[in-house]
């Protein structure tokens, strides 16, 4: 079954959530966790990533954490999907360096059509942006738990 991971899932939660915060405060990965219910270290390596994609800033120091650092209408889910998983890939022969992994490749019937699903899925991802998913959407289930710390 074809399935996003829990990781993306959490990107794009996180995304959304602080998207969606009025004053645009600093919020660390132990308020978010607590706030969804998730865990703190499984989203802390998001949060890691989507600040490498540079849709996240990371502020040091006490008060420190996460703040929004993108306009997530230009944000796709694909560009989620791609900063916290790597490459979409449907298929582990697929990805690059597939044919090395794949002892059936050379006879293998189905990869063109698989791929051709694969690019359209890339296509569609490509096609939502983070902001058409989360907006209007409640993502502050705990307003109060937020701290308005901010530098």
């Amino acid at each position: 079954m074809l399935a996003l991971t829990k990781a993306t899932g959490y990107g794009i939660l996180s995304l959304g959530y602080l998207d969606n915060l009025e004053e645009r405060p600093v919020v660390s990965a132990k308020e978010i966790s607590e706030i969804f219910s998730i865990p703190t270290e499984l989203l802390a390596k998001v949060l890691q990533r989507l600040t490498r994609a540079g849709f996240l800033k990371a502020h040091q120091g006490r008060g420190g954490g996460y703040s929004i650092s993108c306009d997530t209408t230009e944000v796709s889910v694909a560009d989620v999907v791609e900063a916290v998983e790597g490459p979409i890939s449907i298929a582990t022969c697929l990805k690059k360096g597939g044919k090395e992994l794949c002892d059936q490749w050379d006879s293998c019937t189905i990869k063109t059509p698989v791929g051709i699903i694969q690019d359209r899925l890339a296509q569609l991802f490509a096609s939502i942006s983070v902001r058409e998913i989360t907006s209007g959407v409640d993502l502050c289930p705990a307003k109060d738990l937020i701290s308005n710390t901010s530098f």
